[in-house]
């Protein structure tokens, strides 16, 4: 994309969409920083692109290779959905209403847990065995 293409794209009507986007993704990425800081990682690999999934895979206990899962078509779709039960379930969050929360409103609902100071992180859900008892 040259500098032309990119001033024309801002310029037309498509420019409070991206500026919507941004703010949205910076809201994001600050409240995922709160949480990595609530967890005892550290607040700044919010920031960087793949450690963060690699971050939250070690806060649900997942090994590091199941960041591959992301590359798979359509897989990486129910992959992320599961990742955001196994966020929830780390932080205590079981019940139903949780689930659809953390999977509908996944933005708003890491914020929620980043900024609650009764939230607390619980620990690792994939190797405990919980998971597989709520399945059950």
């Amino acid at each position: 994309m040259n500098a032309q293409m990119f001033n024309t794209y801002l310029s037309s009507n498509n420019a409070g969409y991206v500026f919507i986007g941004m703010i949205v993704l910076l809201i994001g990425a600050m409240s995922a920083a709160r949480l990595f800081y609530k967890t005892g990682r550290p607040w700044f690999t919010a920031f960087v692109p793949i450690w963060n999934v690699l971050v939250v895979l070690d806060i649900v206990g997942r090994p590091r290779r199941h960041a591959a899962y992301f590359l798979i078509p359509f897989y990486n779709i129910y992959f992320y959905f599961l990742l955001c039960i196994e966020l929830a379930y780390a932080f205590g969050k079981t019940s139903r209403r949780d689930v659809w929360m953390s999977c509908l409103f996944n933005i708003l609902y890491v914020v929620n847990l980043a900024l609650d100071y009764d939230e607390e992180y619980r620990g690792p859900i994939y190797e405990s065995g919980i998971w597989s008892h709520k399945l059950g």
